[in-house]
């Protein structure tokens, strides 16, 4: 979460329960954003894992 948000966050705790809403949807959209980077992260790891195997292979240009 980037630190203006973790700021905004902790800014709404502090103004206490009414504001869990505004909190969740944070909290929702953060979870969004590292979900979408760990499947990133896959694809990536899928890429280095085929090309590691190819040098393992004796298969390389």
């Amino acid at each position: 979460m980037p630190i203006a948000d973790m700021c905004r966050y902790a800014e709404l705790r502090r103004m206490g329960p009414h504001t869990a809403g505004e909190r969740r949807q944070m909290l929702e959209l953060h979870r969004e954003r590292v979900s979408a980077r760990i499947a990133q992260l896959g694809q990536d790891l899928k890429v280095l894992d085929y090309k590691i195997d190819n040098y393992r292979r004796g298969q390389v240009a």
